[in-house]
């Protein structure tokens, strides 16, 4: 857990008072620095960062150079054997610089003997190793000899050896040299001194011999990053006190071609010093370069500070594309002095949110009986001021504390011991929330590995930035490789399947110096990795100081993913057979690179398609699945079941098209693509409409088509020919050669309404004898070609043949031949084709009656010859001319005119009597009787009838001359007669009936008051309708009524 920064920087400045004690007190050296031999050169100019690009041609060279046996010491100009020396004074750890190494003079190069390895190195690791296989390839690299062969024949220490691995390449770098191998066999093809590959930067290629070169390969932008660091001191003889960092990228992923080179001016002032910059770090993420290092002044070499340098990669215009190098320097820890060497993590892949990297340093900080790990996260490290987030997390404790020095790691045979470092965080990477370390410790006493120099990993958990936690750790102890080796130097790498490879040296009384490497798998047991398993093994003791103090081992190692499969790949020193004496001292220096691959699982099972996963585990042992999913659970992974979401663990496929019979929509016709167009449930190839869905594959007619794409459903057609691209083809088309979807067909023929040419009626040999658009049974003018049809008249024959186009006709009749028909001939029994009406009307002139006088309906009263009415001066012929007949068309010589109107005479009036009835209608035509009364219903009317009620007697002698009464009975003797006297028994000549109800005056009981009933309750002749006492004979209520009843009395008596 983090601890807070207060209390962290109280434990670390009790530790930096304690070293600068010791520094007082001791002399002892960690690490050292010698002057470097050089070329010869002018001084240089300050610029803080140059860019070249250069191209390197591939050379195919042996891996060693043969140059005699001679083992003299070539003297250099001063008489000495090479440069002189230079030790720094320091303290343990961390102010010790020394990446410069120490030079010896040219000497004649023995290469050194090709002993075999030992052969447990060759054997198959054992199952505690967690490799699979053996580790192939191998190669060996650069070795001690290789700096006198590349670098005018000075050699330095210690190797500071490092690697980067490219999909096709592996590129190694020590000290002050540089190798590029094939990586499938390591066949050498480039190998040059580090100051003749910048040699592209011209004047401004490194001067002297450089030192602390790292490597590594972007996974991000596939390019190889070379670095090296060149110092010169005053204090060395030199003409000025310079510090360099060279940097180069390869412009693609191989490393034989266009390099983009720049230097860069890390001379900085620290505490009013110039400083030079040492022991760099290299870091990468998907931004940015990440160059760590430490400071020391360049008088006495004494330790400054931790300082970080930013490089953007600039792939678009900067480093990567060719253009201006931007490099920015940061204090990281700005509010003390960083006491511990800070070290980058190579990021595998990009960091949640805005965070680039994280910075990690250990080198024995101590809380009492715990450890502390510090961490620096940065963020936004492109931005003018990127963010940095300093924590310290809290570890029970595994070390001893930081002022014991570490012990020389022995060797067999009582060799001087190896110098095997520090405390400091040597190697550190990140991926999936997974920040993971390697350094050195020293354990405590009762704690496995107790002083012995033993590497030590550690992992964190980065899901929470703000707050990380360890969660697993661990020794990388020696014991399985020898009782009492030491361990050293370690390295780390971790792949995307979330496996650790930690590569370190291990040296021991019964073991020489030489490369081992440890893994680890997400499976395994926390806090433990696997059984060591050799890389090289050493074949001799190594001693080689220059005369120094130290006999150095390291500075560093490489521990590398494969790009192209996951596997690892380590990079590491092994002592080879001693040789090239100089100073009395012949140990020499080789490396190796070798590729391993881990998987989880039984590792003896092999992992086949580089996945992780062992086969014994694999659901797909041939194709890589890292999810291993399976989402039809039938033990074989998506990535290889062929039938990734149907349960078929047989994996049977009939038809071998790679798709498995329980899911092929094709099962027994090859079809790998398993097309199908139309998303049914065949597919393309065995589906008999492979556009059209039809899960049934009906077929009725049985030819290649189903019924849901057969343009003939019912008869066989298997070439689907279809002339006119409609959805019917040709066999069973109605119209084959006019497009007819509806194949509509009215008449019921073989031939389709779009092409028949009498859709309504049946015509199947379509004759046609105009040879216009319509058949002749139904063409309108067969021997006419009309294809407009028009009728004008709607009869049976079109205009273009119709003797009567405007008028229906259909019997064409003609009766005078004249072309036209009768129903339009002006004159239909007359031929005159011209048609000729000079007066217009509806007859030609060679029929007209009055052919100049226009009179449509060519009447002619009295028939004659001479003309018509309209023409004719007398149309009834009866001597009168029509302008002073009555009846002009009308026979009536007499000229009689019964009402004297001037309506016409008599023979032509309508209305003789004009009484508005029309004489036809009227039942007294030459009377007046607009009424037409007529009482007996014959056919006269009253006013001209001389019986109006037909009973025997004239009106004139008839009592009753409107009701029949032929007895003529008149009883009270008034002259009219009972049956239409008002009061029969009285007599009443005037008929007089004051209240009209058909009771005479005379003899009504109410008189003034019709009452047709005449009804009298009381019998006082007072009717009731008027008697104000109807019901009283007597009367007694008569006092009580008025005069009028009186007066009614007085009436009727």
């Amino acid at each position: 857990m983090s601890q807070s920064r207060p209390a962290a920087w109280a434990g670390r400045l009790v530790q930096l008072l304690v070293l600068v004690q010791l520094a007082a007190c001791s002399a002892m050296s960690v690490r050292e620095a010698g002057q470097q031999p050089r070329r010869a050169a002018g001084p240089l100019p300050e610029v803080p960062a140059e860019l070249s690009s250069m191209r390197i041609e591939a050379q195919a060279l042996p891996v060693w150079q043969e140059n005699g046996q001679a083992t003299h010491v070539r003297l250099g100009a001063a008489g000495l054997p090479g440069p002189p020396r230079f030790e720094v004074p320091a303290a343990r750890w961390p102010v010790l610089p020394g990446t410069r190494g120490l030079g010896a003079g040219p000497v004649a190069e023995t290469p050194p003997a090709q002993t075999p390895e030992p052969h447990s190195d060759d054997a198959s690791p054992d199952k505690a190793s967690r490799i699979v296989g053996t580790v192939s390839p191998k190669f060996d690299s650069l070795q001690f000899d290789d700096n006198g062969t590349l670098n005018d024949g000075f050699r330095f220490i210690p190797a500071d050896s490092h690697a980067a691995v490219g999909p096709n390449h592996v590129l190694t770098v020590s000290n002050v040299s540089i190798k590029i191998h094939r990586k499938t066999d390591g066949q050498l093809q480039l190998q040059s001194g580090l100051q003749d590959f910048f040699a592209g930067l011209g004047s401004q290629r490194p001067q002297t011999y450089t030192f602390d070169p790292r490597a590594l390969y972007d996974t991000f932008e596939n390019r190889f990053v070379v670095l090296t660091l060149e110092v010169t001191r005053v204090a060395d003889g030199d003409a000025a006190d310079n510090s360099y960092l060279f940097i180069a990228v390869s412009d693609d992923a191989d490393p034989n071609g266009t390099w983009r080179m720049a230097r860069i001016n890390t001379k900085l002032t620290i505490a009013s010093q110039a400083r030079w910059l040492d022991y760099p770090g290299l870091g990468i993420d998907e931004d940015a370069l990440y160059v760590t290092g430490n400071y020391f002044d360049f008088t006495v070499g004494n330790y400054a500070d931790s300082r970080l340098w930013l490089i953007s990669k600039g792939v678009s215009g900067g480093l990567y594309g060719g253009g201006a190098v931007t490099a920015r320097q940061f204090d990281p820890e700005p509010t003390a002095s960083e006491s511990a060497p800070l070290m980058p993590a190579r990021m595998l892949d990009a960091a949640p949110g805005t965070i680039g990297t994280w910075l990690v340093a250990y080198s024995g900080f101590a809380s009492g009986s715990t450890e502390q790990i510090n961490t620096v996260r940065i963020d936004n490290p492109l931005a003018t001021s990127p963010v940095f987030t300093s924590a310290f997390e809290t570890v029970a404790d595994f070390d001893q504390p930081f002022t014991t020095d570490f012990p020389l790691a022995p060797q067999p045979g009582g060799a001087i011991g190896l110098d095997s470092g520090d405390r400091r965080t040597l190697d550190a990477t990140w991926h999936n929330n997974r920040l993971s370390m390697v350094f050195n410790v020293l354990p405590p006493t009762g704690q496995s590995n107790q002083n012995q120099n033993t590497a030590y990993w550690l992992q964190m958990d980065t899901t929470n930035p703000a707050n990380l936690a360890v969660v697993q750790r661990g020794q990388i102890g020696g014991e399985d490789i020898a009782t009492g080796a030491h361990t050293f130097y370690p390295s780390i790498a971790s792949n995307r399947f979330g496996h650790l490879a930690i590569g370190f040296a291990a040296s021991g009384t019964s073991t020489n110096p030489g490369a081992y490497v440890v893994t680890r798998r997400p499976t395994d047991p926390s806090n433990t990795v696997s059984s060591a398993f050799v890389l090289r093994a050493g074949i001799d003791s190594y001693v080689r100081t220059f005369g120094g103090s130290r006999n150095r081992w390291g500075d560093y190692s490489a521990t590398m993913i494969d790009p192209v499969d996951q596997c690892f790949w380590a990079y590491n020193l092994w002592a080879t057979t001693q040789g090239t004496l100089i100073s009395g001292e012949d140990g020499r220096w080789a490396t190796t690179a070798g590729r391993f691959c881990t998987c989880e699982g039984t590792e003896t099972t092999g992992d086949g398609d580089f996945d992780g996963w062992c086969n014994n585990l694999d659901n797909c042992d041939l194709i890589g699945n890292r999810d291993q999913l399976d989402p039809d659970n039938d033990s074989v992974g998506t990535a290889c079941d062929n039938c990734p979401n149907a349960a078929n663990s047989n994996q049977a496929d009939g038809d071998a098209d790679q798709v498995g019979t329980a899911c092929d929509n094709c099962s027994t016709v090859a079809n790998t693509n398993q097309a199908n167009a139309d998303a049914d449930a065949r597919g393309d190839a065995c589906d008999n409409c492979v556009n059209v869905a039809n899960n049934d594959q009906a077929n009725s007619d049985a030819d290649p088509f189903g019924n849901a794409c057969d343009n003939c459903t019912a008869i066989s057609n298997p070439t689907q020919a279809n002339a006119d691209l409609d959805l019917f083809g040709d066999a069973c088309d109605n119209c084959q050669l006019v497009a007819n979807n509806d194949q509509a067909n009215s008449d019921g023929d073989p031939l389709g309404n779009a092409c028949d040419n009498c859709v309504a009626i049946t015509n199947t040999n379509q004759a046609n004898a105009d040879q216009d658009l319509f058949g002749d049974a139904c063409d309108n003018c067969v021997q006419v070609g009309n294809n407009n049809q028009l009728n004008s008249d709607a009869d049976v024959f079109g205009d273009a043949c119709d003797n009567c186009d405007l008028l229906a006709n259909p019997d064409q009749a003609d009766t005078d031949n004249d072309q036209l028909g009768n129903v339009c001939d002006n004159c239909p029994a007359n031929a005159n084709a011209n048609q000729q009406n000079s007066d217009a009307d509806a007859f030609g002139d060679v029929c007209d009656n009055c052919p100049t006088l226009a009179n449509p309906d060519q009447t002619n009263t009295d028939g004659a010859a001479d003309g018509g009415d309209a023409c004719d001066p007398d149309d009834d012929n009866d001597l009168i001319p029509d302008a002073n007949d009555n009846c002009p068309l009308v026979v009536n010589p007499g000229q009689a005119n019964t009402d004297g109107a001037m309506d016409g005479g008599d023979a032509c009036d309508p209305d003789d009597d004009n009484d508005l009835i029309l004489d036809g209608a009227d039942n007294c035509p030459l009377l007046v009787n607009p009424l037409q009364e007529n009482l007996d219903g014959d056919a006269l009317g009253d006013v001209c009838d001389p019986h109006d009620d037909n009973d025997g007697r004239a009106d004139v002698v008839d009592n009753c001359p409107r009701a029949a009464n032929p007895t003529q009975a008149d009883f009270d003797a008034d002259q009219v007669g009972d049956a239409c006297d008002n009061c029969a028994n009285n007599s009443n000549t005037d008929q007089a009936d004051q209240d009209t109800d058909l009771v005479g005056n005379v003899c009504d009981n109410c008189p003034f008051v019709p009452n047709f009933s005449q009804l009298d309750n009381d019998g006082d002749q007072i009717g009731n309708v008027c008697d104000f006492c109807p019901d009283e004979f007597a009367n007694t209520c008569y006092v009580f009524g008025n005069g009028f009843e009186a007066a009614l009395r007085q009436l009727k008596r």
